[in-house]
């Protein structure tokens, strides 16, 4: 049975309205984002090293993608649809800006990977916006026969001076929700319910790399085993799980 119809590709290069972050790029943002990265370039930090070649200290390539959070005295997402229990943490619409395309409104989705170029350093006080669109909508069937649908969401990250910084090619994996477990894929799923058991007995049958409980399918921090399972990868993410990832364990024993 397939799924993509005309209605669902007319959504193809609808654009959101121009965004503009809250918030400049600013030095303690830099610093604790390049921490975070475990990232301590002297280019985001020392005047000596960033100036002869960038005229300053820049930001990390990907920071402008992360500067986009919920100014003061804006409403609270998380409080919104709180009580809706089709929401699936995917956020309202797709993207900033975009509209929800309305026909995958009840279907569950996974997070299918981005493709990220790099064009130009971010500088101290440059007040990065946002343009998104839906470039391209297929559908694809999986080993087992099922349909799923591929949204991939263009956006591109420029500055003040509309210097493109970042270009973002972000897909995600559209399939009916009965059919979770169908798709060859299975990185991270987000479930919000006010029923714990929900949320425990999604764990335990999705077949995904990480279920996250009152949280977007996207959460993720360093100390987290991040990664997927089927073909959404092997091995897991994280400075202790990369290390052991990348390590043979050896058994030595001595008798004396």
């Amino acid at each position: 049975m397939a799924l993509l119809n005309d209605e669902i590709l007319s959504y193809v290069g609808r654009s959101s309205v121009k965004e503009v972050a809250c918030d400049p790029v600013e030095q303690g943002a830099v610093r604790r984002y390049s921490q975070a990265i475990m990232d301590d370039d002297p280019i985001y930090w020392d005047e000596k090293a960033a100036g002869a070649r960038y005229g300053g200290p820049v930001a990390p390539p990907i920071f402008p993608i992360d500067m986009f959070r919920r100014d003061f005295n804006t409403e609270d997402p998380v409080q919104t649809y709180a009580t809706d229990p089709d929401f699936d943490g995917v956020g309202p619409p797709a993207g900033q800006g975009l509209p929800p395309i309305e026909p995958l409104r009840n279907y569950a989705v996974l997070y299918g990977g981005s493709e990220i170029e790099f064009y130009k350093y971010a500088e101290r006080g440059d007040r990065v916006s946002v343009i998104q669109r839906y470039e391209s909508i297929t559908e694809k069937t999986s080993s087992k026969g099922q349909p799923m649908i591929f949204v991939t969401i263009e956006s591109e990250y420029r500055d003040q001076n509309d210097q493109l910084l970042v270009r973002l090619h972000m897909t995600t994996i559209w399939r009916m929700p009965n059919e979770i477990n169908a798709t060859n894929y299975g990185l991270a799923t987000g479930i919000f319910t006010n029923d714990v058991n929900v949320g425990f007995h999604a764990a335990r049958s999705l077949e995904v790399g990480g279920v996250h409980i009152n949280e977007t399918c996207s959460s993720r921090v360093d100390l987290m085993p991040y990664g997927g399972v089927k073909d959404s990868g092997f091995g897991r993410e994280g400075p202790a799980f990369s290390i052991k990832e990348l390590t043979e364990e050896r058994l030595v024993t001595i008798s004396l």
